[in-house]
């Protein structure tokens, strides 16, 4: 026991003794600029950016990277401590006041041929880092969110005579009726399993829920969040109620096994196990193909509607941005690192790596290109998780009722009616006053296109 707590005691030394001399590193006692990440999988890609850096400006670049759940208490307490220059997050936190009174504005960003850097972002892009007509976030890509399935697991169910479209389901009995049929083979051993889940980190309950919520919701009644809003509905309607009933029988074929494993084992396990279905983002078509570059994969959207034609949208975000602390001493070099991130040579290795939709206008990914035209083919639609920044009341609710759908399968729609639908009727007039209702609903709009990349 007093083992542990001396390792414990030097641990924590350790960290605060670190946070303290970046701290005064971030504070301008030294040349270095200081920038912090997450997704350590893109490590390989900012090493070469940094030595880039240095080599144009003759300072050092620090670069820390931490995985995406610890990320949010890593970047707080670095900017608690002004011990970071530039920092990396997702746009959407553009409405997160703790974050966003940290970001430095970048509307004077240059291009590589000297133009103004957002010349060239796309619409879809430079929307989302935007407030008040000004932008706080170099926006590197969007992303998508599917259902990849195995083409070796669908031959099973003998895709041509079982679906309309004689690939994949593209309605809802159908999808439901090939999830029981996979059952049915996962139990006999025939394969591994029906859906792939890594719920340890609870966040990838989210891309289930925000998946099945554009055919189910937004593609059923376009205005219901506005009506929401406006309080002329609330979560205990009928559409609602069904798009509830529809996510508690899907997660009824994840099974308990899984909502305790790894997400970052998932991609690995999709691609050399037998799984049918794995429902997640864009961003992993890269570590499946590290894992296995013979894997089939297909992808398509879930379709939680009857109606075929309300099935043909997902769900799209931009994945990741760099933002400028407010508090740096050293915006010129700040600046100058955010720049070279956009110089033609270095942008195309990391759409590339990354397999992102790009920010930048022109700027194909010319890797695995077929894969990556065949995952953003179909047309986008602004994930509604987004809504849950701002607080819009209910929304940031919706991923732990899907991980209690997965791991207590006596959790009723009633009682998940009851716990999204409460706070909305407890924080309306609150969060009502915040936001300019009529321009921000309008971006979550299935009939906005999204296709301008």
């Amino acid at each position: 026991m007093k083992k542990e707590l001396k390792s414990l005691l030097l641990s924590s030394l350790t960290f605060l003794t670190s946070v303290f001399s970046v701290g005064l590193a971030g504070c301008g006692n030294d040349d270095s600029l200081h920038v912090i990440n997450f997704r350590p999988e893109d490590k390989a890609f900012y090493d070469v950016v940094k030595e880039e850096f240095e080599k144009e400006t003759g300072k050092k670049l620090v670069y820390e990277c931490v995985d995406t759940e610890s990320y949010a208490n890593f970047l707080t307490s670095r900017l608690k401590a002004n011990a970071v220059d530039v920092f990396g997050t997702e746009p959407a936190n553009i409405l997160s006041l703790n974050i966003f009174e940290n970001m430095d504005v970048l509307d004077d960003l240059q291009y590589s041929d000297g133009t103004n850097l957002w010349e060239h972002i796309t619409d879809f892009e430079a929307e989302q880092v935007t407030s008040d007509g000004k932008k706080y976030l170099a926006p590197l890509g969007s992303v998508n969110e599917v259902v990849y399935y195995r083409k070796d697991v669908m031959e099973l169910i003998n895709p041509a005579e079982t679906f309309e479209n004689g690939k994949y389901p593209t309605t809802w009995n159908e999808f439901v009726g090939s999830l029981n049929f996979f059952k049915q083979k996962e139990n006999s051993a025939a394969i591994d399993g029906t859906i792939l889940y890594g719920g340890k980190q609870g966040w990838p309950a989210s891309m289930i829920a925000g998946t099945m919520e554009v055919g189910a919701v937004r593609q059923e009644n376009p205005n219901f969040y506005l009506q929401l809003a406006k309080s002329e509905v609330t979560y205990d309607s009928p559409i609602y109620r069904e798009y509830l009933t529809k996510l508690k029988e899907v997660c009824s074929f994840v099974g308990l096994k899984q909502a305790g494993q790894d997400y970052n084992l998932v991609p690995g396990k999709f691609a050399r196990e037998k799984y049918a279905y794995m429902i997640d983002g864009s961003w992993i078509m890269a570590q499946i193909l590290k894992a296995n570059t013979s894997a089939e994969i297909g992808f398509f959207p879930l379709p939680a509607n009857d109606d075929a034609s309300k099935n043909n949208v997902v769900p799209a975000k931009s994945g990741a941005a760099m933002c400028i602390a407010k508090s740096t001493k050293k915006r010129d070099l700040a600046k100058k690192f955010i720049e070279i991130l956009y110089r033609e040579d270095l942008y195309q290795q990391y759409v590339n790596m990354a397999m992102v939709m790009p920010a930048v206008k022109g700027v194909e990914v010319t890797t695995n290109k077929e894969i990556v035209d065949q995952i953003f083919a179909f047309p986008t639609i602004l994930l509604v998780e987004n809504m849950a920044i701002p607080g819009v009341p209910g929304t940031d609710y919706i991923r732990q009722i899907t991980s209690d759908f997965i791991v207590s399968p006596g959790y009723s729609v009633d009682s998940a009616v009851k716990y999204i639908n409460d706070p909305l009727l407890q924080r309306a007039d609150n969060w009502q006053k915040k936001i300019n209702l009529e321009p921000w609903f309008k971006r979550f709009y299935p009939t906005e296109s999204r296709n301008d990349w």
